[in-house]
């Protein structure tokens, strides 16, 4: 394969100053072929985004605390880019709950990436609030002055950018949920083929790579796999061989014409946007840190649960490589409890140890399972689990159950022992449970404790 060499002459842009500037070119949507088939319509959900932010914009002048006002403002950004997966999911009959099929896991991974991008984009535009309060001379701007700048910044982050992203999104998870599909049938069509409308519209760049084929398995698809740009139509067909077709284009896109934003694969990478989009840029490393914390936060909403088979199942949970093993357990222990809503819980870790399992109620279960013998290294991680269920974002449950799963040659009342042994199984009235053969033997630090 030739090496990707970008040569496509562009027109000079003008140097952007802030991240706004950056974000207001890279969404240029001043390309002909920007129709594209899906528009952010007007809902209860951005009609709420602008209500939460007009509140911002009276909190950021008084200097009022606004912490929660972000966070809601980032979940009612997240939950407009998530209507955008169920669009894309709706168009290819896609149900996103269900974890047998392929595609739904492909969309679900897509979720944490969200996540991340709304974290990153509120960190910024808060930022741009706060530098709004002073004009160019430095002085402070009265409510009125302000109030004008920060609408500007609303219509900019809230409207027209949210739009560009969200059918950014749509794009981005079906051609994600495309590329399974050509991996299922890449037996028979091993070769892919590069297409654009190929209709006055279309973007030089992209005509570049029109009629190109390459194997499935080329590097060429982990950067030139649509969509391209905002609002790109180009798509891809399945071949059985790259004859009639073109292997090399007769220049590759330059970064101008085709961001590094947009190269790579977003069924191959779980991302709809990867770090090299201005919001991710530029950012000191404290701050970074910071930001991420506020992601986890939004990670262990509430509100970002999926129900499978009865029991809620929370987004990040579908990139985990355990998450069938998890969902099986749920269900084993869903018979100790049928009058709770068992939750599978975010996958997140706090100073070096990940949350519990699951909250049941008003109880919380961590879950280990061990194929060693080795009594040690079992003792340990029983006492590894006790300390995650004293994480203090779960401080007010009213039980805590360690359930675990070992070879039949464990020896169990050693096992018991140890753990009854245990200070923190004392102070919080822990409970040991044993699964066994899918049935589950209790036990309990005080054996007179109802």
């Amino acid at each position: 394969m030739k090496k990707m060499q970008p040569s496509t002459p562009t027109m000079p842009v003008p140097t952007p100053k802030t991240c706004l500037d950056q974000v207001n070119i890279l969404y240029n949507t001043h390309h002909l072929c920007c129709d594209g088939y899906y528009t952010l319509a007007l809902s209860d959900t951005t009609v709420s985004l602008w209500k939460l932010f007009t509140k911002a914009i009276k909190a950021i002048f008084y200097r009022q605390n606004t912490d929660t006002l972000d966070e809601d403002i980032t979940i009612k950004e997240y939950e407009t880019l998530h209507d955008a997966l169920h669009v894309a999911a709706a168009a290819r009959h896609i149900n996103l709950t269900d974890y047998r099929d392929p595609q739904a896991r492909t969309l679900q991974r897509l979720r944490t990436n969200l996540i991340t991008f709304v974290a990153f984009k509120n960190y910024n535009r808060s930022q741009d609030m706060i530098r709004a309060l002073t004009d160019e001379h430095g002085k402070i701007r009265s409510f009125a002055a302000f109030q004008r700048e920060a609408i500007k910044l609303g219509e900019s982050y809230l409207r027209h950018q949210l739009e560009a992203e969200y059918t950014t999104v749509v794009a981005a998870a079906q051609s994600a949920a495309q590329w399974d599909d050509f991996i299922r049938q890449a037996h028979i069509y091993p070769y892919l083929v590069y297409k654009t409308q190929h209709d006055d519209k279309v973007r030089p760049a992209h005509d570049l790579l029109h009629d190109v084929a390459r194997h499935i398995d080329d590097a060429f698809w982990d950067i030139y796999y649509p969509p391209n740009g905002w609002r790109c139509r180009c798509y891809v067909l399945q071949a059985k061989s790259d004859q009639g077709y073109r292997t090399e284009p007769d220049a590759y896109p330059d970064d101008k014409s085709l961001p590094p934003v947009f190269r790579h694969n977003p069924a191959k990478s779980g991302k709809v946007w990867n770090n090299k989009h201005p919001y991710f840029q530029h950012i000191k490393p404290e701050i970074k840190k910071k930001i991420l914390r506020t992601k986890f936060n939004l990670l262990n909403n509430q509100r970002l649960f999926d129900v499978i088979d009865g029991i809620e199942v929370h987004y990040s949970n579908y990139g985990n490589d355990n998450f069938l093993k998890e969902l099986n357990i749920a269900k084993t222990i869903q018979f100790q409890f049928p009058n709770n809503t068992i939750q599978i819980l975010p996958q997140i870790e706090e100073k070096g140890l990940n949350i519990p399992d699951f909250k049941i109620g008003d109880t919380l279960l961590e879950y280990k399972s061990f194929d060693t013998v080795n009594i040690s290294t079992i003792e340990k991680q029983i006492i590894h689990a006790t300390i995650q269920l004293t994480n203090n974002r779960y401080k007010d449950v009213q039980s805590r159950i360690v359930l675990v799963q070992f070879n039949n040659n464990v020896d169990e009342d050693r096992i018991v022992g140890k753990f009854n042994s245990i200070d923190l199984v004392k102070q919080y009235n822990m409970q040991l449970w044993i699964r066994k053969n899918e049935t589950i033997i209790k036990h309990k630090v005080n054996p007179e404790q109802d």
